[in-house]
C-alpha cells in the first residue's frame, strides 16, 4: 500500500473495519503516525471532541469546538516534539460512528469537513494525512490505477 505515501491521493475514505489492522500495519510501514480513535460512545459533536482529545492526547489548550479540532489536526508539532523521528504522514482510524450518524448526521458531517480540510491543509505541504472512518456515505480508498 505504497499509496499512503502520496499525500495527493489522501483524504477522507470509508473503512471497512475487516481492513483496519491491515492499513494500520501498512501505515506504520509507510512511517506513518497512526491513530486509532474510538468514537463509539460519541453521540454528538462535543462527546466526539472529546474523545479525539483524549485518543490524539490534544493539548490543554484544546477549545473543544470544531475550529480547535482543525487546529490541532493541522499542527501536530506538540504531539511530535518527543518522538526520536518525525514521521513522514498521518493515519487515523476512526471507529464507531453510527451513534452518531443516527443522533446527528449534521454535526458528523460537519466534523467530517474539519477532517477533509485538515488533510487539504497537509497536502499542500506534500504530507500524507489520511482519515480513514467506518461512517456510510464516504468514498472508498482509491486504488492504484
Amino acid at each position: 500500500m505504497n499509496l499512503l505515501k502520496d499525500a495527493g491521493q489522501a483524504g477522507v475514505y470509508r473503512l471497512a473495519p475487516e481492513q483496519a489492522e491491515q492499513f494500520a500495519a501498512a501505515g506504520e510501514d509507510a512511517s506513518l503516525r497512526v491513530f486509532r480513535v474510538s468514537l463509539a460512545a460519541a453521540k454528538s459533536v462535543p462527546e466526539l471532541l472529546d474523545a479525539f482529545a483524549q485518543a490524539l492526547a490534544f493539548p490543554d489548550w484544546f477549545g473543544q469546538n470544531l475550529d480547535a479540532l482543525l487546529d490541532c489536526l493541522t499542527d501536530l508539532s506538540w504531539h511530535e516534539k518527543d518522538l526520536e523521528a518525525q514521521p513522514e504522514g498521518y493515519l487515523l482510524l476512526l471507529f464507531g460512528l453510527e451513534s452518531l450518524e443516527k443522533t446527528d448526521p449534521e454535526g458528523l458531517r460537519a466534523v467530517l469537513e474539519v477532517l477533509s480540510a485538515a488533510s487539504e491543509v497537509w497536502q499542500a505541504d506534500e504530507v500524507p494525512f489520511w482519515v480513514l472512518a467506518e461512517a456510510r456515505g464516504l468514498p472508498e480508498f482509491p486504488e492504484r490505477g
